[in-house]
């Protein structure tokens, strides 16, 4: 019989398997339309980071929201070990060192799935439209295996 500690492990390996396949599946049957979920996802995640974290993106800049959801997304949820967003005219780049789902989105990305379920993405893009009210898109991702760093690009809407 399994321990607890690794039936932890198993349970969390089994909802990735859950995770991966729906974000396979959902591409498969509907493409770029998955996007329409992030909005969903990031709102969820936004709406729990201003509740147990104090989270205010009302009346902040662009860059204050995105080092707010960076220090979040490192400090308080453990996402990624170490993070910075950049917020230049209608282009925003979000460095996650070390991120805890890259595995996920590399091998999502290996079989043709953009990144629609990322959290870094879901989360600014979420903050950014709640508070400047203008909506944003995802451009790429890219990964840096030597680094460890996965870049993500988003572009505001005017």
């Amino acid at each position: 019989m399994a321990t607890e500690e690794k039936k932890k492990e198993n349970l969390l390996e089994m909802l990735s398997y859950t995770v991966f396949g729906l974000a396979q599946g959902m591409w498969e049957l509907f493409g770029d339309s998955s996007f329409a979920t992030s909005t969903t996802i990031g709102d969820m995640m936004v709406a729990r980071a201003e509740k147990a974290a104090g989270l205010e993106v009302q009346g902040e800049t662009p860059d204050e929201i995105l080092t707010e959801i960076v220090r979040l997304s490192v400090d308080e949820l453990g996402l990624m070990e170490d993070g910075k967003a950049v917020f230049t005219g209608d282009h925003i780049t979000i460095e996650c060192d070390h991120c805890k789902g890259c595995t996920m989105c590399n091998g999502l990305q290996s079989h043709g799935v953009q990144p629609f379920y990322c959290s870094m993405f879901c989360m600014a893009s979420s903050a950014l439209r709640e508070g400047t009210g203008h909506k944003n898109r995802f451009l790429s991702r890219k990964y840096d295996e030597g680094t460890k760093t996965c870049t993500i690009e988003i572009q505001t809407m005017q």
